[in-house]
């Protein structure tokens, strides 16, 4: 974990998979209050005075997340005042933590809002052309997702392939021939809504199977 003090009321923190994994927890889980949240938070908080000297002094808090990369997240945490906090509220839905950090509201940790299919296995491979992801769509026609989207990103196209059962050998195999398997987890599909280029949305493996069958 990475910790930066952007200044008297503000502070940034860079958390990657193992920092995740190490509480057990996921990207999804943030979204809630749990005791696992709960705990990181109060680790994250602890580390920030120590390394720092950032203290949140009972104070309101805003907590924002975001996918930087492909396996981190970097979350703010913005110190309010009472008025700033009232202003906030009047405003906009700015997600808030009580000044008791056991008392968390809902959505207290802005992400992308989660999708049933977001819980399924996730299977992330990127592509140097788009006709090598027409191919390998091609071939996967038998199977079925529950999810399945395209985005280009640094000169590659990323194809994100979710669903209820792993995919078949035969199937991995063809992707693995035709591409290059990436970092599969729902960071990774983030960072790519965030920073590349929404391609096809949904369905994208059916689409161009369909589209370019004989």
């Amino acid at each position: 974990m990475k910790i930066e003090k952007i200044s008297d009321t503000q502070v940034k923190f860079i958390l990657n998979e193992d920092d995740l994994a190490d509480k057990d927890i996921k990207l999804e889980d943030l979204a809630v209050s749990s005791d696992k949240t709960k705990e990181l938070f109060h680790d994250m908080l602890s580390q920030a005075l120590e390394e720092c000297g950032f203290a949140i002094d009972d104070a309101p808090l805003i907590v924002e997340a975001l996918p930087v990369a492909f396996d981190s997240i970097m979350i703010i945490v913005t110190k309010l005042s009472e008025d700033d906090s009232k202003d906030s509220a009047e405003d906009a839905p700015a997600p808030i933590i009580s000044k008791d950090l056991h008392r968390y509201k809902r959505n207290s940790i802005k992400v992308h809002k989660d999708k049933p299919c977001d819980n399924y296995n996730i299977n992330i491979y990127s592509f140097g052309n788009l006709d090598a992801v027409i191919d390998v769509c091609l071939k996967l026609a038998p199977c079925s997702f529950n999810s399945s989207s395209l985005y280009k990103a640094y000169k590659k196209y990323f194809l994100v392939l979710q669903s209820e059962e792993n995919i078949e050998d035969k199937y991995i195999c063809i992707l693995n021939e035709y591409g290059d398997k990436e970092s599969s987890n729902i960071l990774t599909k983030y960072h790519l809504i965030e920073h590349g280029e929404t391609l096809i949305g949904e369905g994208a493996a059916a689409i161009l199977a369909k589209s370019f069958a004989d």
